[in-house]
C-alpha cells in the first residue's frame, strides 16, 4: 500500500486500470492499495481509454496532429520532380522548358 502523497508511476496506473477492467480488483480495492481518490482513478481510466482510441487510429489520420513532414515547398518541388519523371507535365511547363532551352535564332523568330 501507498503512503498519502506518493506519486504513482505509469505503469502502476496501467496496472490497476487494468484490473479494473479485468474484474481481478475493484475501484474501491484499487484506490486503497494506491491511496487515490476515486475521481484520481477516474481520470486514470479516462487517459487510458483516450490514449487507446488515439493509437488505433490510422496513420494517415493523425499526421494532421503532428503537423506536415514536409515544408509545403518542398513537397511541391517532390510532386513536380515526380510528376517530370512520370512524363506527366502539364503542357505550359514543358513549353515553358522547352522555350529556355531554344537556340536564340529561333526564339527570336530569326
Amino acid at each position: 500500500m501507498k503512503t498519502e502523497g506518493m506519486i504513482c508511476t505509469g505503469t502502476e496506473q496501467c496496472r490497476s486500470v487494468l484490473a479494473m477492467w479485468t474484474e481481478k480488483r475493484s475501484a474501491e480495492q484499487v484506490c486503497r492499495e494506491l491511496g487515490v481518490t476515486r475521481k484520481t482513478l477516474q481520470q486514470w481510466e479516462e487517459r487510458a481509454m483516450d490514449g487507446m482510441l488515439r493509437s488505433l487510429q490510422p496513420r494517415e489520420g493523425r499526421e494532421e496532429e503532428r503537423g506536415p513532414a514536409l515544408a509545403p515547398k518542398v513537397k511541391r518541388l517532390l510532386e513536380r520532380r515526380a510528376m517530370e519523371q512520370e512524363g506527366r507535365l502539364p503542357r505550359l511547363t514543358k513549353r515553358l522548358a522547352s522555350v529556355g532551352s531554344e537556340p536564340e535564332s529561333s526564339a527570336k523568330g530569326g
